[in-house]
This record gives C-alpha cells, sequence and structure tokens, in this order.
C-alpha cells in the first residue's frame, strides 16, 4: 500500500527530508512506524513517543492506515511545569 508521509520539527531535520511516499505492507501506524524506523535507523529512540496525525487528528499506534493515506509524523510534545 502506498502511504504519504509528511516529516516534522526535529525529524525534518534528521532524515534530510520534508515528505516521502513509501509503499508498505501496513494495517496499522505501527506497521508504518516500524517501517520508518528500518529505513531510518536514526529515529529508533523515539519510535514508541511519535506523534501521527492524519487529517488533523492524532492516531494511536493501533488505527488503521489505508491506501493513499497522508501521515504527519512530529515530535512528541513536551510541556514544561
Amino acid at each position: 500500500m502506498r502511504v504519504r508521509i509528511y516529516f516534522n520539527g526535529r525529524y525534518r531535520e534528521m532524515i534530510g527530508k520534508q515528505e516521502e511516499t513509501i509503499d508498505v505492507d501496513a494495517e496499522t501506524v505501527e506497521d508504518v512506524i516500524i517501517e520508518l524506523v528500518f529505513k531510518y535507523p536514526s529515529l529508533k529512540k523515539d519510535r514508541l513517543r511519535m506523534m501521527v496525525l492524519r487529517e488533523g487528528s492524532n492516531l494511536s499506534y493501533d488505527d488503521q492506515v489505508a491506501q493513499d493515506d497522508i501521515l504527519i509524523i512530529a515530535p512528541p510534545l513536551v510541556s514544561g511545569g
């Protein structure tokens, strides 16, 4: 299945791209993240904390993905206290 990924924040700097279309055997957001970490090992340390958005909604790693989905991958939000 084809999924378009947009990288935000430091992820864009880490991999040197703003966007990429990948072909992946994926059913869930987690499957897409696993594929991205395999392709870009520098993302591994954040793989369980990445924010994944689709159409403005934050997705869980269990959410389903579909052909031609557009996902935004962003670093986790940090709040100060």
